[in-house]
Protein backbone atom coordinates (compact mmCIF):
# COMPACT_ATOMS: atom_id res chain seq x y z
CA UNK A 1 0.00 0.00 0.00
CA UNK A 2 3.18 2.04 -0.16
CA UNK A 3 5.52 4.25 2.23
CA UNK A 4 3.23 6.84 4.43
CA UNK A 5 4.96 9.89 4.10
CA UNK A 6 2.90 12.16 6.39
CA UNK A 7 0.22 10.78 8.80
CA UNK A 8 -0.88 13.69 10.95
CA UNK A 9 -4.20 14.73 11.43
CA UNK A 10 -5.61 17.64 9.06
CA UNK A 11 -5.46 17.76 5.44
CA UNK A 12 -2.90 16.82 2.88
CA UNK A 13 -3.03 17.27 -0.68
CA UNK A 14 -1.83 18.30 -4.08
CA UNK A 15 1.31 16.10 -3.95
CA UNK A 16 4.26 16.09 -6.48
CA UNK A 17 7.62 13.89 -6.95
CA UNK A 18 10.84 14.44 -8.96
CA UNK A 19 13.57 12.66 -9.00
CA UNK A 20 16.66 13.54 -6.95
CA UNK A 21 19.88 12.62 -8.93
CA UNK A 22 20.94 9.70 -7.03
CA UNK A 23 17.97 7.15 -6.89
CA UNK A 24 15.65 8.48 -4.37
CA UNK A 25 12.94 10.51 -4.76
CA UNK A 26 11.70 14.12 -3.48
CA UNK A 27 8.10 14.76 -2.55
CA UNK A 28 6.63 18.00 -1.87
CA UNK A 29 2.47 18.72 -0.80
CA UNK A 30 0.26 21.14 0.53
CA UNK A 31 -0.53 21.03 4.34
CA UNK A 32 -2.32 22.69 6.64
CA UNK A 33 -1.61 20.78 9.90
CA UNK A 34 -0.67 24.27 11.80
CA UNK A 35 -4.23 26.32 10.32
CA UNK A 36 -2.81 28.20 7.28
CA UNK A 37 -1.88 26.67 4.03
CA UNK A 38 2.12 25.32 3.41
CA UNK A 39 4.31 23.21 1.28
CA UNK A 40 6.16 20.24 3.18
CA UNK A 41 8.85 18.46 1.58
CA UNK A 42 10.21 14.54 2.16
CA UNK A 43 13.01 12.73 0.62
CA UNK A 44 13.09 9.14 -0.09
CA UNK A 45 15.80 6.87 -0.45
CA UNK A 46 15.73 4.15 -2.93
CA UNK A 47 14.95 1.42 -0.06
CA UNK A 48 11.72 3.39 0.61
CA UNK A 49 13.32 5.08 3.76
CA UNK A 50 14.10 8.54 4.21
CA UNK A 51 17.16 10.09 3.83
CA UNK A 52 19.02 11.20 6.99
CA UNK A 53 18.19 14.21 8.55
CA UNK A 54 14.93 14.81 7.14
CA UNK A 55 12.04 14.50 9.80
CA UNK A 56 8.98 12.28 9.74
CA UNK A 57 5.75 14.20 8.35
CA UNK A 58 8.47 16.03 6.24
CA UNK A 59 10.30 19.56 6.51
CA UNK A 60 8.56 22.49 5.61
CA UNK A 61 9.36 25.37 2.59
CA UNK A 62 7.03 27.95 2.50
CA UNK A 63 4.40 29.14 4.01
CA UNK A 64 1.02 31.06 3.07
CA UNK A 65 1.86 29.32 -0.64
CA UNK A 66 -0.11 26.83 -2.60
CA UNK A 67 2.04 24.54 -4.59
CA UNK A 68 2.02 24.59 -8.17
CA UNK A 69 5.13 23.10 -9.74
CA UNK A 70 8.53 21.48 -8.82
CA UNK A 71 11.85 20.12 -10.56
CA UNK A 72 15.20 18.86 -9.48
CA UNK A 73 17.93 21.74 -9.10
CA UNK A 74 20.67 18.77 -10.31
CA UNK A 75 22.23 19.69 -7.34
CA UNK A 76 19.98 17.08 -4.78
CA UNK A 77 17.60 19.69 -4.10
CA UNK A 78 14.70 20.86 -5.91
CA UNK A 79 13.24 24.28 -6.89
CA UNK A 80 9.60 24.73 -5.63
CA UNK A 81 6.88 27.32 -7.28
CA UNK A 82 4.43 29.08 -5.19
CA UNK A 83 1.17 31.18 -5.60
CA UNK A 84 -0.42 33.13 -2.73
CA UNK A 85 -4.05 33.00 -4.30
CA UNK A 86 -7.26 35.10 -3.84
CA UNK A 87 -10.99 34.41 -4.30
CA UNK A 88 -9.57 31.10 -6.17
CA UNK A 89 -7.34 32.45 -8.25
CA UNK A 90 -3.62 32.61 -8.43
CA UNK A 91 -2.32 36.04 -7.01
CA UNK A 92 1.82 35.81 -7.06
CA UNK A 93 4.40 33.47 -8.15
CA UNK A 94 7.43 32.74 -6.22
CA UNK A 95 10.26 30.67 -6.88
CA UNK A 96 11.95 28.58 -3.95
CA UNK A 97 15.03 26.28 -4.05
CA UNK A 98 16.07 23.94 -0.96
CA UNK A 99 18.53 21.68 -0.70
CA UNK A 100 18.56 17.82 -0.83
CA UNK A 101 19.10 18.07 3.20
CA UNK A 102 15.95 20.20 3.12
CA UNK A 103 16.98 23.50 3.97
CA UNK A 104 16.70 26.24 1.96
CA UNK A 105 19.43 27.30 0.01
CA UNK A 106 22.21 29.82 0.98
CA UNK A 107 20.94 33.29 -0.40
CA UNK A 108 17.56 32.77 -1.16
CA UNK A 109 15.01 34.87 0.87
CA UNK A 110 13.10 33.11 3.14
CA UNK A 111 9.41 33.63 1.07
CA UNK A 112 10.90 32.71 -2.26
CA UNK A 113 11.99 34.77 -5.06
CA UNK A 114 9.39 36.92 -6.77
CA UNK A 115 8.16 35.65 -10.13
CA UNK A 116 5.11 37.67 -10.69
CA UNK A 117 3.91 40.21 -8.29
CA UNK A 118 2.05 42.04 -10.61
CA UNK A 119 -2.04 43.10 -9.59
CA UNK A 120 -4.87 40.98 -11.47
CA UNK A 121 -5.11 37.24 -11.89
CA UNK A 122 -3.37 34.55 -13.35
CA UNK A 123 -2.47 30.72 -13.77
CA UNK A 124 -1.03 27.63 -15.69
CA UNK A 125 1.78 27.90 -14.14
CA UNK A 126 4.87 25.18 -15.65
CA UNK A 127 8.67 25.33 -14.95
CA UNK A 128 11.21 23.18 -16.22
CA UNK A 129 15.00 22.97 -15.06
CA UNK A 130 17.09 25.47 -17.80
CA UNK A 131 19.74 22.93 -18.29
CA UNK A 132 22.49 25.78 -16.50
CA UNK A 133 21.10 24.77 -13.05
CA UNK A 134 18.31 27.47 -13.11
CA UNK A 135 15.43 27.25 -13.64
CA UNK A 136 12.36 28.21 -16.58
CA UNK A 137 8.74 29.50 -15.66
CA UNK A 138 5.84 30.13 -17.87
CA UNK A 139 2.36 31.16 -16.82
CA UNK A 140 -0.74 33.17 -18.73
CA UNK A 141 -1.30 36.85 -17.13
CA UNK A 142 -4.59 39.27 -16.95
CA UNK A 143 -2.49 41.98 -15.79
CA UNK A 144 -3.41 43.53 -19.08
CA UNK A 145 -6.78 42.99 -19.10
CA UNK A 146 -7.99 46.01 -17.97
CA UNK A 147 -6.22 48.20 -20.86
CA UNK A 148 -8.38 45.59 -23.17
CA UNK A 149 -6.82 42.62 -23.14
CA UNK A 150 -7.13 39.18 -22.21
CA UNK A 151 -4.79 36.54 -21.21
CA UNK A 152 -0.97 36.97 -22.49
CA UNK A 153 1.68 34.45 -22.00
CA UNK A 154 4.94 35.33 -19.64
CA UNK A 155 8.10 33.81 -19.24
CA UNK A 156 10.81 33.92 -16.42
CA UNK A 157 14.04 32.63 -15.79
CA UNK A 158 16.06 32.23 -12.45
CA UNK A 159 19.65 31.49 -11.61
CA UNK A 160 20.56 29.04 -9.09
CA UNK A 161 21.60 32.03 -6.64
CA UNK A 162 17.66 32.95 -6.62
CA UNK A 163 19.00 36.34 -9.13
CA UNK A 164 16.73 37.13 -12.72
CA UNK A 165 18.71 36.03 -15.40
CA UNK A 166 19.99 38.78 -17.27
CA UNK A 167 17.70 40.46 -19.40
CA UNK A 168 14.78 39.09 -18.04
CA UNK A 169 12.60 41.97 -16.53
CA UNK A 170 10.98 42.16 -12.99
CA UNK A 171 7.70 40.07 -13.38
CA UNK A 172 8.43 38.35 -15.82
CA UNK A 173 9.17 38.96 -19.95
CA UNK A 174 5.72 39.38 -21.90
CA UNK A 175 6.00 36.66 -24.51
CA UNK A 176 2.83 37.10 -26.12
CA UNK A 177 0.74 40.75 -27.20
CA UNK A 178 -1.99 40.03 -29.50
CA UNK A 179 -4.84 40.70 -27.07
CA UNK A 180 -6.36 37.38 -27.74
CA UNK A 181 -6.64 34.68 -25.58
CA UNK A 182 -3.12 32.52 -24.83
CA UNK A 183 -3.68 30.34 -22.46
CA UNK A 184 -2.32 26.45 -20.98
CA UNK A 185 1.05 27.09 -21.70
CA UNK A 186 3.54 24.71 -22.08
CA UNK A 187 7.85 24.71 -21.71
CA UNK A 188 10.95 22.90 -22.64
CA UNK A 189 14.20 23.91 -22.32
CA UNK A 190 16.28 25.13 -25.57
CA UNK A 191 19.71 23.03 -23.98
CA UNK A 192 20.91 26.66 -24.25
CA UNK A 193 19.51 28.40 -21.66
CA UNK A 194 16.71 29.59 -23.70
CA UNK A 195 12.96 27.73 -23.80
CA UNK A 196 10.25 26.65 -26.52
CA UNK A 197 7.01 27.31 -25.30
CA UNK A 198 3.82 26.44 -26.72
CA UNK A 199 -0.20 27.48 -25.84
CA UNK A 200 -3.53 27.51 -27.12
CA UNK A 201 -4.92 30.77 -29.17
CA UNK A 202 -8.52 31.64 -29.20
CA UNK A 203 -11.12 32.02 -26.61
CA UNK A 204 -12.05 28.52 -28.11
CA UNK A 205 -8.50 26.95 -28.02
CA UNK A 206 -8.54 26.53 -31.71
CA UNK A 207 -4.79 27.11 -32.77
CA UNK A 208 -1.71 25.82 -31.07
CA UNK A 209 1.32 27.92 -31.37
CA UNK A 210 4.86 27.39 -30.80
CA UNK A 211 7.79 30.07 -30.14
CA UNK A 212 11.62 29.74 -29.28
CA UNK A 213 13.06 32.54 -26.52
CA UNK A 214 16.75 32.53 -26.44
CA UNK A 215 18.31 33.12 -23.12
CA UNK A 216 20.48 35.78 -23.74
CA UNK A 217 18.74 38.85 -23.02
CA UNK A 218 15.89 41.14 -24.35
CA UNK A 219 14.73 44.72 -24.49
CA UNK A 220 13.16 45.98 -21.36
CA UNK A 221 11.17 48.86 -23.23
CA UNK A 222 9.95 46.81 -26.30
CA UNK A 223 10.17 42.94 -24.61
CA UNK A 224 12.70 42.15 -28.46
CA UNK A 225 14.33 38.94 -27.79
CA UNK A 226 18.07 39.41 -29.09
Amino acid sequence: NGLPICTLAGVQGSPQLVPDGAGGAILAWGDIRSGILEVYAQRVLPDGGFWPGWTPNGVRIVQNRARRDMVPDGSGGAYLACATTSEGLDASYYLQRFTGAGAIVPGWPADGAAVCIQPRPRGGLRMVPDGQGGALITWNDYRFEVSGCVDEVFLHRFRPDGSRAPGFPVDGLRVTNNCVFDSEPGVAADGLGGAYLCWARGADETHIVVQRITGRRSDPQTGKIY
